[in-house]
Order: C-alpha cells, then structure tokens, then sequence
C-alpha cells in the first residue's frame, strides 16, 4: 500500500531537529501537508482546528506529555480512531505497556531508520483503513442426550445447532 500524499500529518515533538527529521522522511516520499507542535496542549489546539489523517508523537514534551495527549485523543468520541504514531526515545518496557493500554497505534523508538519510519506510517494507516471485521454470532450448538436417535446410539451425546429460519438460503 502506497501512502496518500494527500494526509495531513501532525508531528508533535519538543526537538525542532527532530520535527525536521521526521518532515524530512515524510516529504521524500511526497507527503506535503504537514503540521507541527512542539507539545501535546499546542498539537491538541491543531487537532481542533484541522482535520489530521496521522499524529506522529514523542512521549517527554513539556507542557502536555505525548501519553498525555494520547489519552486525550483516544478519550474523545471523535478522535478516538486517529492514527497515533509514538515516536520516542522511551524503550523501557513498563512505557511501551502504556503507550499501548492508552491506544497507540504503533510506536517506533529513536534513533530510527528512515525506511523504519515509513514502514510503521503505513502499517498503521493500513490499520486505519481497513474495516473491522464483521463478525456473524451463531447460536452455540445444544448439547442434548439421545435415546432412541438414529443417527445415534442410546445415550451418546448429540451435538444440535438452533435452527434459525435464515440459514435456509
């Protein structure tokens, strides 16, 4: 899957260089509509104002912290399905635990190759994209003992599913 060069992306991280860096990859391979913060408080004011495709975020800003800013996002009934990418230097176990109980996306921790980068970009707008599954319920079969059953001896148990008239077809 080739990434839309037409998402808006919101790079959130307190280190301009890093901002760049992250811009940088991004625009190589045609993504122009970029947006910036250097804290979660100034990236949740963008996300009210702009309709972002993708939030690219570090975890220790000042201000409002990335996991901060996340659970904001994921607390809000219509945010709740945006892409959040954690980039970050955070690799403790416990932080990466968190990160992913609070919803995000995926997470990629610094330093990082380009091609990592963009291989997680995509992996988590494939995500975003494909539907959740349709999951049909069945009834659960009814285990019933038999007795006098043809299709089984006296006393083996038969298992019987529910007959739903919509099954005919």
């Amino acid at each position: 899957m080739a990434i839309s060069k037409d998402i808006q992306v919101l790079i959130v991280d307190d280190q301009q260089n890093m901002r760049r860096t992250i811009a940088d990859i991004l625009r190589a391979v045609g993504i122009k509509n970029l947006f910036y913060a250097e804290n979660g408080k100034v990236a949740w004011e963008t996300i009210e104002k702009q309709p972002i495709g993708l939030v690219i975020l570090d975890w220790s800003m000042p201000v409002m912290t990335g996991i901060e800013l996340l659970k904001k996002i994921r607390g809000d009934e219509r945010l709740k399905h945006l892409p959040v990418l954690m980039v970050t230097a955070e690799a403790e176990e416990a932080k990466v635990k968190a990160a992913i109980l609070s919803g995000v996306s995926n997470y990629v921790v610094k330093p990082f190759m380009p091609a990592t980068l963009l291989k997680k970009v995509e992996a988590v707008l494939r995500m975003a994209v494909v539907p959740p599954p349709v999951v049909k319920t069945t009834p659960a079969p009814v285990l019933t003992q038999t007795a006098d059953t043809a299709e089984a001896p006296p006393g083996q148990l038969v298992v019987e599913t529910p007959f739903d008239p919509a099954d005919r077809n």
